[in-house]
Protein backbone atom coordinates (compact mmCIF):
# COMPACT_ATOMS: atom_id res chain seq x y z
CA UNK A 1 0.00 0.00 0.00
CA UNK A 2 0.83 3.59 -0.80
CA UNK A 3 2.36 5.44 2.63
CA UNK A 4 -0.25 6.54 4.75
CA UNK A 5 0.55 10.44 4.30
CA UNK A 6 -0.38 9.95 0.14
CA UNK A 7 -4.01 9.04 0.95
CA UNK A 8 -6.82 11.59 0.21
CA UNK A 9 -9.45 12.40 2.47
CA UNK A 10 -13.07 12.32 2.28
CA UNK A 11 -16.46 12.85 4.17
CA UNK A 12 -19.59 11.18 4.66
CA UNK A 13 -21.76 12.83 6.98
CA UNK A 14 -19.34 14.88 8.33
CA UNK A 15 -16.57 12.21 9.19
CA UNK A 16 -13.62 12.64 7.29
CA UNK A 17 -11.73 9.54 6.59
CA UNK A 18 -8.69 8.72 4.53
CA UNK A 19 -9.35 6.30 0.92
CA UNK A 20 -7.11 4.44 -0.57
CA UNK A 21 -9.48 3.99 -3.90
CA UNK A 22 -12.83 5.33 -4.89
CA UNK A 23 -14.63 3.69 -7.64
CA UNK A 24 -17.70 4.48 -9.16
CA UNK A 25 -19.98 2.20 -10.82
CA UNK A 26 -22.67 3.22 -12.84
CA UNK A 27 -24.05 2.68 -17.23
CA UNK A 28 -27.14 1.02 -17.75
CA UNK A 29 -29.30 -1.91 -16.84
CA UNK A 30 -29.09 -4.37 -18.89
CA UNK A 31 -31.34 -7.58 -19.92
CA UNK A 32 -29.21 -10.03 -22.48
CA UNK A 33 -31.82 -12.34 -24.48
CA UNK A 34 -29.99 -15.48 -26.21
CA UNK A 35 -31.59 -17.85 -28.41
CA UNK A 36 -30.73 -21.37 -28.66
CA UNK A 37 -29.48 -22.26 -32.22
CA UNK A 38 -27.86 -18.60 -32.55
CA UNK A 39 -24.90 -16.41 -32.27
CA UNK A 40 -26.74 -13.39 -31.68
CA UNK A 41 -28.53 -11.66 -28.78
CA UNK A 42 -30.56 -8.72 -28.17
CA UNK A 43 -30.13 -5.92 -25.34
CA UNK A 44 -33.10 -4.80 -23.37
CA UNK A 45 -32.13 -1.43 -21.49
CA UNK A 46 -33.98 -0.72 -19.17
CA UNK A 47 -33.18 2.38 -18.00
CA UNK A 48 -29.81 3.82 -16.14
CA UNK A 49 -27.46 1.89 -13.68
CA UNK A 50 -27.84 4.10 -10.01
CA UNK A 51 -24.59 4.87 -9.51
CA UNK A 52 -22.76 3.65 -6.42
CA UNK A 53 -19.26 4.02 -4.37
CA UNK A 54 -17.32 1.15 -3.10
CA UNK A 55 -14.03 2.81 -1.40
CA UNK A 56 -11.32 1.47 0.50
CA UNK A 57 -10.97 3.89 3.74
CA UNK A 58 -8.05 3.22 6.06
CA UNK A 59 -8.13 4.22 9.72
CA UNK A 60 -4.51 5.64 10.58
CA UNK A 61 -2.40 5.42 13.78
CA UNK A 62 -3.30 8.99 15.09
CA UNK A 63 -6.64 9.19 17.42
CA UNK A 64 -6.75 5.23 15.80
CA UNK A 65 -9.53 4.61 18.11
CA UNK A 66 -11.41 7.58 18.49
CA UNK A 67 -11.59 7.84 14.57
CA UNK A 68 -13.00 3.86 14.02
CA UNK A 69 -15.77 5.32 16.81
CA UNK A 70 -16.72 8.02 14.60
CA UNK A 71 -16.76 6.23 11.22
CA UNK A 72 -18.29 2.83 12.77
CA UNK A 73 -20.70 5.11 14.33
CA UNK A 74 -22.38 6.93 10.89
CA UNK A 75 -21.63 3.60 8.69
CA UNK A 76 -24.19 1.84 11.33
CA UNK A 77 -26.71 4.67 12.30
CA UNK A 78 -28.78 3.61 9.16
CA UNK A 79 -29.71 7.25 8.05
CA UNK A 80 -28.86 9.10 4.74
CA UNK A 81 -26.69 11.36 4.67
CA UNK A 82 -23.54 13.82 2.42
CA UNK A 83 -20.69 11.75 1.04
CA UNK A 84 -18.57 14.37 0.05
CA UNK A 85 -16.68 12.30 -3.02
CA UNK A 86 -13.09 13.08 -3.95
CA UNK A 87 -13.79 14.38 -7.44
CA UNK A 88 -17.59 14.52 -7.60
CA UNK A 89 -18.23 17.00 -4.73
CA UNK A 90 -21.30 16.75 -2.07
CA UNK A 91 -23.80 14.10 -3.33
CA UNK A 92 -26.87 13.93 -1.52
CA UNK A 93 -28.82 11.01 -0.08
CA UNK A 94 -26.20 8.70 0.36
CA UNK A 95 -26.95 5.39 2.39
CA UNK A 96 -24.12 2.73 2.91
CA UNK A 97 -24.63 -1.43 3.26
CA UNK A 98 -22.62 -3.93 3.92
CA UNK A 99 -19.31 -2.91 5.72
CA UNK A 100 -15.84 -5.07 6.07
CA UNK A 101 -12.97 -3.98 8.97
CA UNK A 102 -9.90 -5.29 8.62
CA UNK A 103 -7.56 -5.06 12.07
CA UNK A 104 -4.35 -6.65 11.02
CA UNK A 105 -2.06 -7.99 14.53
CA UNK A 106 1.06 -7.12 13.49
CA UNK A 107 -0.66 -3.34 12.63
CA UNK A 108 -2.14 -2.51 15.56
CA UNK A 109 -3.62 1.36 15.56
CA UNK A 110 -4.36 1.02 11.41
CA UNK A 111 -7.25 -0.92 9.72
CA UNK A 112 -9.30 -0.93 6.09
CA UNK A 113 -12.69 -0.71 5.55
CA UNK A 114 -14.21 -2.14 2.24
CA UNK A 115 -17.65 -0.21 2.12
CA UNK A 116 -19.75 0.91 -0.92
CA UNK A 117 -21.82 4.37 -0.70
CA UNK A 118 -25.35 3.89 -2.65
CA UNK A 119 -27.75 6.32 -3.34
CA UNK A 120 -31.58 6.01 -1.59
CA UNK A 121 -33.12 7.84 -4.69
CA UNK A 122 -32.65 9.38 -7.83
CA UNK A 123 -32.21 12.95 -6.19
CA UNK A 124 -28.95 11.53 -5.32
CA UNK A 125 -27.13 12.55 -8.35
CA UNK A 126 -26.73 17.01 -8.03
CA UNK A 127 -29.01 18.79 -10.67
CA UNK A 128 -26.33 22.16 -11.40
CA UNK A 129 -28.41 25.50 -11.32
CA UNK A 130 -28.41 28.92 -11.68
CA UNK A 131 -25.49 30.94 -12.60
CA UNK A 132 -22.06 28.18 -12.94
CA UNK A 133 -19.66 30.92 -13.31
CA UNK A 134 -20.58 32.35 -10.50
CA UNK A 135 -20.83 28.96 -8.39
CA UNK A 136 -16.88 28.38 -10.17
CA UNK A 137 -15.97 32.05 -8.42
CA UNK A 138 -17.39 31.17 -5.20
CA UNK A 139 -15.45 27.84 -5.17
CA UNK A 140 -12.49 29.77 -6.31
CA UNK A 141 -12.90 32.64 -3.69
CA UNK A 142 -13.24 29.87 -0.90
CA UNK A 143 -9.86 28.20 -2.22
CA UNK A 144 -7.76 31.38 -2.50
CA UNK A 145 -8.99 32.55 1.31
CA UNK A 146 -7.56 29.43 2.90
CA UNK A 147 -4.58 29.42 0.97
CA UNK A 148 -3.79 32.80 2.82
CA UNK A 149 -4.38 30.82 5.80
CA UNK A 150 -2.31 27.93 5.06
CA UNK A 151 0.70 30.40 4.70
CA UNK A 152 -0.13 32.43 7.87
CA UNK A 153 0.19 29.35 9.91
CA UNK A 154 2.97 27.56 8.21
CA UNK A 155 5.58 30.36 6.56
CA UNK A 156 8.51 31.43 8.82
CA UNK A 157 12.21 32.35 8.26
CA UNK A 158 13.90 32.37 11.76
CA UNK A 159 16.17 35.43 11.84
CA UNK A 160 18.77 33.71 13.68
CA UNK A 161 19.40 31.17 10.36
CA UNK A 162 20.60 34.31 8.31
CA UNK A 163 20.95 31.85 4.88
CA UNK A 164 17.42 30.84 5.57
CA UNK A 165 16.42 34.71 6.08
CA UNK A 166 18.71 35.96 2.88
CA UNK A 167 16.65 32.92 1.07
CA UNK A 168 13.44 34.09 2.08
CA UNK A 169 13.94 37.52 0.75
CA UNK A 170 15.02 35.52 -2.28
CA UNK A 171 12.40 33.76 -3.15
CA UNK A 172 9.74 36.12 -2.30
CA UNK A 173 11.73 38.84 -4.63
CA UNK A 174 11.15 35.89 -7.28
CA UNK A 175 7.30 35.82 -6.69
CA UNK A 176 6.96 39.85 -7.95
CA UNK A 177 9.39 39.01 -10.88
CA UNK A 178 7.35 36.01 -11.41
CA UNK A 179 4.24 38.01 -11.53
CA UNK A 180 5.95 41.12 -13.47
CA UNK A 181 7.05 38.68 -16.35
CA UNK A 182 4.03 37.26 -16.89
CA UNK A 183 1.82 39.81 -16.45
CA UNK A 184 3.44 41.23 -19.69
CA UNK A 185 2.54 38.91 -22.11
CA UNK A 186 -0.95 40.61 -22.83
CA UNK A 187 -1.76 44.03 -23.43
CA UNK A 188 -3.16 45.53 -20.18
CA UNK A 189 -5.94 47.89 -19.48
CA UNK A 190 -5.16 51.06 -18.87
CA UNK A 191 -6.63 51.76 -15.51
CA UNK A 192 -6.15 48.61 -14.01
CA UNK A 193 -2.49 48.59 -15.23
CA UNK A 194 -1.49 51.83 -13.45
CA UNK A 195 -3.21 49.85 -10.18
CA UNK A 196 -1.15 46.92 -10.64
CA UNK A 197 1.99 48.42 -10.87
CA UNK A 198 1.04 50.01 -7.38
CA UNK A 199 0.94 46.58 -6.08
CA UNK A 200 4.03 45.35 -7.64
CA UNK A 201 6.06 48.26 -6.60
CA UNK A 202 5.08 48.12 -2.93
CA UNK A 203 5.32 44.66 -3.01
CA UNK A 204 8.68 44.51 -3.98
CA UNK A 205 9.63 47.37 -1.49
CA UNK A 206 8.24 45.95 1.57
CA UNK A 207 9.86 42.11 1.03
CA UNK A 208 11.80 42.57 3.96
CA UNK A 209 8.96 43.06 6.48
CA UNK A 210 6.57 39.97 4.42
CA UNK A 211 9.36 38.08 4.97
CA UNK A 212 8.94 38.51 8.76
CA UNK A 213 4.87 38.94 8.96
CA UNK A 214 3.77 35.74 6.85
CA UNK A 215 0.14 37.05 7.63
CA UNK A 216 0.80 40.15 5.35
CA UNK A 217 3.07 37.99 3.11
CA UNK A 218 0.15 35.36 2.29
CA UNK A 219 -2.75 38.70 1.95
CA UNK A 220 -0.23 40.47 -0.11
CA UNK A 221 0.38 37.22 -2.52
CA UNK A 222 -3.59 37.09 -2.74
CA UNK A 223 -4.38 40.51 -3.10
CA UNK A 224 -1.16 40.06 -6.62
CA UNK A 225 -3.54 37.88 -7.79
CA UNK A 226 -6.93 39.77 -7.57
CA UNK A 227 -5.58 42.69 -9.65
CA UNK A 228 -3.68 40.27 -12.36
CA UNK A 229 -7.03 38.74 -12.68
CA UNK A 230 -8.92 42.05 -13.68
CA UNK A 231 -5.69 43.42 -15.60
CA UNK A 232 -6.78 42.27 -19.68
CA UNK A 233 -9.63 42.72 -21.33
CA UNK A 234 -10.80 39.04 -22.36
CA UNK A 235 -10.46 35.74 -19.37
CA UNK A 236 -8.35 34.04 -22.77
CA UNK A 237 -5.62 36.81 -22.45
CA UNK A 238 -5.71 36.31 -18.52
CA UNK A 239 -5.62 32.44 -18.92
CA UNK A 240 -2.45 33.00 -20.61
CA UNK A 241 -0.47 34.93 -18.16
CA UNK A 242 -1.81 32.72 -15.38
CA UNK A 243 -0.56 29.68 -17.82
CA UNK A 244 3.18 31.81 -17.47
CA UNK A 245 3.09 31.93 -13.69
CA UNK A 246 1.93 28.36 -12.97
CA UNK A 247 6.11 26.84 -13.15
CA UNK A 248 6.89 29.15 -10.19
CA UNK A 249 9.77 27.28 -8.19
CA UNK A 250 10.59 25.16 -11.14
CA UNK A 251 13.89 26.12 -10.87
CA UNK A 252 14.35 26.50 -7.37
CA UNK A 253 17.30 24.86 -5.57
CA UNK A 254 17.68 21.54 -3.93
CA UNK A 255 17.56 21.93 -0.76
CA UNK A 256 19.49 19.25 1.62
CA UNK A 257 16.99 18.67 4.38
CA UNK A 258 20.06 17.29 6.75
CA UNK A 259 19.81 20.39 9.84
CA UNK A 260 16.64 22.20 11.11
CA UNK A 261 17.47 25.20 9.28
CA UNK A 262 17.75 23.55 6.05
CA UNK A 263 14.36 22.16 7.13
CA UNK A 264 13.10 25.09 7.59
CA UNK A 265 14.14 26.61 4.48
CA UNK A 266 12.92 23.76 2.11
CA UNK A 267 9.52 24.04 4.00
CA UNK A 268 8.92 27.86 3.34
CA UNK A 269 10.25 27.47 -0.48
CA UNK A 270 7.68 24.37 -1.11
CA UNK A 271 4.95 26.06 1.11
CA UNK A 272 4.97 29.29 -1.66
CA UNK A 273 5.44 27.15 -4.49
CA UNK A 274 2.31 25.33 -3.43
CA UNK A 275 0.66 28.46 -2.85
CA UNK A 276 1.24 29.87 -6.33
CA UNK A 277 0.56 27.16 -8.41
CA UNK A 278 -2.77 26.46 -6.22
CA UNK A 279 -3.37 30.30 -6.71
CA UNK A 280 -2.88 30.29 -10.57
CA UNK A 281 -4.60 27.20 -11.04
CA UNK A 282 -7.67 28.60 -8.76
CA UNK A 283 -8.01 31.75 -11.16
CA UNK A 284 -7.68 29.48 -14.40
CA UNK A 285 -10.13 27.64 -13.66
CA UNK A 286 -12.27 30.82 -12.85
CA UNK A 287 -11.09 32.51 -16.14
CA UNK A 288 -11.41 28.81 -18.55
CA UNK A 289 -15.04 29.11 -17.85
CA UNK A 290 -15.64 32.33 -19.14
CA UNK A 291 -13.18 32.21 -21.99
CA UNK A 292 -15.21 31.61 -25.67
CA UNK A 293 -13.96 29.04 -26.99
CA UNK A 294 -13.75 28.45 -31.10
CA UNK A 295 -14.27 24.94 -31.16
CA UNK A 296 -14.02 21.74 -28.93
CA UNK A 297 -11.01 20.84 -29.58
CA UNK A 298 -10.06 24.35 -28.22
CA UNK A 299 -11.80 23.63 -25.26
CA UNK A 300 -10.66 19.92 -24.98
CA UNK A 301 -6.94 21.88 -24.88
CA UNK A 302 -7.94 23.94 -22.35
CA UNK A 303 -9.46 21.33 -20.20
CA UNK A 304 -6.14 18.90 -20.60
CA UNK A 305 -3.72 21.74 -19.49
CA UNK A 306 -6.57 22.57 -16.48
CA UNK A 307 -6.03 18.58 -15.58
CA UNK A 308 -2.37 18.54 -15.73
CA UNK A 309 -2.19 21.58 -13.90
CA UNK A 310 -3.69 19.86 -11.09
CA UNK A 311 -2.57 16.75 -10.85
CA UNK A 312 0.39 18.79 -10.09
CA UNK A 313 -0.70 20.62 -7.46
CA UNK A 314 -2.86 17.52 -5.68
CA UNK A 315 -0.13 16.06 -5.03
CA UNK A 316 1.47 18.55 -2.85
CA UNK A 317 1.72 17.27 0.34
CA UNK A 318 2.03 21.13 1.97
CA UNK A 319 -1.61 22.07 0.86
CA UNK A 320 -3.84 21.66 4.14
CA UNK A 321 -6.51 19.05 4.12
CA UNK A 322 -9.07 22.31 3.89
CA UNK A 323 -7.12 23.40 0.83
CA UNK A 324 -7.00 19.88 -0.94
CA UNK A 325 -11.20 19.63 -0.07
CA UNK A 326 -11.85 23.43 -1.45
CA UNK A 327 -9.70 22.76 -4.05
CA UNK A 328 -11.31 19.39 -5.55
CA UNK A 329 -14.96 21.07 -5.21
CA UNK A 330 -13.21 23.69 -7.24
CA UNK A 331 -12.23 21.46 -9.82
CA UNK A 332 -15.64 19.46 -10.09
CA UNK A 333 -17.67 22.99 -10.46
CA UNK A 334 -15.21 23.80 -13.12
CA UNK A 335 -15.58 20.55 -14.77
CA UNK A 336 -19.48 20.78 -14.73
CA UNK A 337 -19.45 24.39 -15.86
CA UNK A 338 -17.36 23.47 -18.96
CA UNK A 339 -19.88 20.57 -19.77
CA UNK A 340 -22.16 22.88 -19.95
CA UNK A 341 -19.99 25.48 -22.25
CA UNK A 342 -19.23 22.09 -24.53
CA UNK A 343 -23.00 22.04 -25.59
CA UNK A 344 -22.82 25.43 -27.24
CA UNK A 345 -19.21 25.33 -29.05
CA UNK A 346 -19.10 24.20 -32.20
CA UNK A 347 -17.62 20.43 -32.70
CA UNK A 348 -14.92 19.80 -35.62
CA UNK A 349 -16.14 17.30 -38.33
CA UNK A 350 -14.00 16.14 -41.45
CA UNK A 351 -15.73 15.85 -44.90
CA UNK A 352 -14.88 15.16 -48.37
CA UNK A 353 -15.07 17.70 -51.00
CA UNK A 354 -14.65 17.81 -55.18
CA UNK A 355 -12.07 20.00 -55.95
CA UNK A 356 -13.75 23.71 -55.61
CA UNK A 357 -12.92 27.21 -54.50
CA UNK A 358 -13.05 27.08 -50.64
CA UNK A 359 -15.37 29.92 -50.28
CA UNK A 360 -18.05 28.10 -52.30
CA UNK A 361 -17.28 24.92 -50.05
CA UNK A 362 -17.92 27.01 -46.92
CA UNK A 363 -21.22 29.03 -48.91
CA UNK A 364 -22.85 25.47 -49.10
CA UNK A 365 -22.38 24.64 -45.39
CA UNK A 366 -22.78 27.42 -43.81
CA UNK A 367 -24.98 29.89 -46.27
CA UNK A 368 -22.32 32.04 -46.09
CA UNK A 369 -18.69 33.03 -46.75
CA UNK A 370 -18.62 34.59 -42.90
CA UNK A 371 -16.35 31.68 -41.97
CA UNK A 372 -13.95 31.72 -44.55
CA UNK A 373 -11.14 32.71 -42.86
CA UNK A 374 -11.61 30.53 -40.10
CA UNK A 375 -11.68 27.61 -41.74
CA UNK A 376 -9.13 28.54 -43.71
CA UNK A 377 -6.79 28.64 -40.72
CA UNK A 378 -8.30 25.22 -39.33
CA UNK A 379 -6.98 23.85 -42.26
CA UNK A 380 -3.77 25.95 -42.63
CA UNK A 381 -4.72 26.83 -46.40
CA UNK A 382 -4.78 29.97 -48.42
CA UNK A 383 -8.41 31.84 -48.03
CA UNK A 384 -8.99 31.64 -52.13
CA UNK A 385 -7.13 28.26 -52.76
CA UNK A 386 -9.23 25.60 -54.28
CA UNK A 387 -9.02 22.41 -52.78
CA UNK A 388 -10.56 18.82 -52.33
CA UNK A 389 -10.28 15.82 -50.41
CA UNK A 390 -10.92 16.05 -46.58
CA UNK A 391 -11.66 19.49 -45.10
CA UNK A 392 -12.42 20.11 -41.67
CA UNK A 393 -15.11 22.14 -40.73
CA UNK A 394 -17.05 23.36 -37.76
CA UNK A 395 -20.74 21.94 -37.19
CA UNK A 396 -23.42 24.63 -37.91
Amino acid sequence: MSDIIQLKVAKYKGVEFLFESATTVGGNRLIKFNFPGSDRQAIERQGKLIRSYPMKIWIQHENYFQDKENLLRVLEDGEKGVLTHPTDGDIDNIINGQFTLTETISELGRARLTVTFEIDDSTGIRVQSGNLVSQVQTASDLLNAQLVVDVSGAYGATLSFLGNFNDALDNVANISTAISTASSLSEQLADEAADFAKLITAFSGSIGALVQQPANLAGSIGALFESLNNLYETPGETLRALKALFPFGDSDPVVATNTVGRVERKRNRDLLRANMRTQSLSFSYLNATQVEYSNTDDLDLAQNELEAQYIDVRDNQLLSNDSLELLDRLRVQAQKTLDNVRVNTRSIITVETPLRPLSVIVYAYYGSTELVPTIADLNNINQNAFVEGNIRILTA
